[in-house]
């Protein structure tokens, strides 16, 4: 959970997204998988924007080996900002969520409302569980961490993803530091996102398939048409 004492005095914080391989001495990765998980991210980051009089600034900074490290910066003018922007990536990076949060029904009404949770921001009556209620109910971010985990996993070398901060307060980092072996990458992945080879293909290897006549077509193909289990099929 966001610790208000710790982000109030906050004008940006740095964290790090690091790619862990099974070759400790890799230090790159794909670079479509790559660039396509960093703007899963920044995208689901710049969905809070909405909570917000101005926007955040990100900035991506030089890339470090061991495993690979992206170093992002995330700027905003508000410290109360960065709340909604922890609980976001603490959501990205957790599979399940909590469904329900110690909220009332005045609470509940107020943070499902943009407008009032920009005032909470703002006058600085927003709580910590608020945060993590506004996090766990934006209805793109289970999406974006989606697309980030299921482009992420096609890179089999991976052993796992973490993101951590290294950004501090009094010795104490502003957020606990995330870990996510690969072999719970699907955890994160939506039914409608897995490959379509992976949903929808049975293999029979017993099938037994009647040709019924070939159809030729001058000049072009030789058509074949079949039956399997009693359905028509047209072959190419």
């Amino acid at each position: 959970m966001v610790e208000v004492t710790l982000i109030k005095n906050l004008s940006s914080i740095d964290l790090q997204i690091h790619f862990y391989f099974k070759n400790e001495n890799i230090h790159a990765m794909n670079a479509s998988i790559f660039n396509n998980c960093q703007r899963q991210f920044i995208n689901a980051l710049k969905k809070a924007d909405k909570y917000f009089d101005k926007p955040l600034s990100i900035e991506v900074t030089a890339r470090e080996e061991g495993g690979l490290i992206d170093n992002i910066k995330i700027i905003a003018k508000n410290p109360l900002a960065f709340g909604v922007i922890i609980a976001f990536i603490t959501a990205f990076f957790t599979a399940q969520l909590r469904q329900k949060l110690p909220t009332t029904e005045e609470t509940k009404n107020k943070i499902e409302n943009v407008v009032a949770i920009k005032e909470a921001i703002n006058s600085g009556t927003i709580t910590e569980y608020e945060f993590e209620y506004i996090a766990s109910n934006e209805p793109e971010l289970k999406k974006l961490k989606s697309n980030f985990f299921n482009s992420a996993r096609k890179d089999t070398t991976l052993t796992q993803v973490e993101v951590e901060t290294t950004t501090e307060v009094n010795d104490k980092p502003v957020f606990q530091n995330i870990v996510v072996p690969y072999d719970k990458f699907d955890d994160f992945i939506l039914l409608d996102d897995q490959d379509d080879e992976e949903l929808n293909t049975e293999v029979d290897n017993e099938a037994r398939i009647f040709i019924i006549a070939p159809v030729l077509v001058k000049g072009v193909h030789t058509y074949w048409k079949g039956y399997y289990g009693g359905v028509p099929i047209d072959y190419n």
